[in-house]
C-alpha cells in the first residue's frame, strides 16, 4: 500500500509548499502537483494521476476541495477510488466510510 498525493493550486502565483509539507508529514513520499482552477471540469494531471494508482494505495489530499470542483465530482471521483480498491485520505478533514465499507489507513 502507497501513500500517494494530489496537490493542487488553483493559480500559478499560489504556493503548494504547505500542501507539499502537509503531505510529507503524514508519510507521503509520491505526489503530483497541479496548477489548475476547481472550476476547470478537466484538470490532466490528475486525471493521468488517477489513472496511475494501484489497488490498495491510498490517495491523500490536504483538503477534499482540493481534488474536486463540486459534491458531484467528488462523488464521481470518489466512486471510481472505491470501484478500483483505492482508498482516500484528507489530511485535514476526517472522513468516514460508509456502512459495510472498509476503513482505510
Amino acid at each position: 500500500m502507497a501513500k500517494i498525493g494530489y496537490v493542487r493550486c488553483s493559480t500559478d502565483e499560489q504556493n503548494p509548499a504547505s500542501q507539499i509539507e502537509a503531505m510529507k508529514n503524514a508519510g507521503v513520499e509520491l505526489f503530483e502537483v497541479e496548477h489548475m482552477s476547481g472550476t476547470k471540469r478537466e484538470r490532466p494531471a490528475l486525471n493521468l494521476f488517477l489513472d496511475s494508482l494501484q489497488p490498495g494505495d491510498v490517495l491523500v489530499v490536504y483538503k477534499l476541495e482540493r481534488l474536486s470542483r463540486s459534491l458531484k465530482d467528488m462523488l464521481e471521483i470518489s466512486d471510481k477510488l472505491q470501484k478500483l480498491g483505492i482508498g482516500l485520505k484528507s489530511i485535514t478533514q476526517e472522513i468516514e466510510p460508509l456502512p459495510g465499507s472498509k476503513r482505510l489507513p
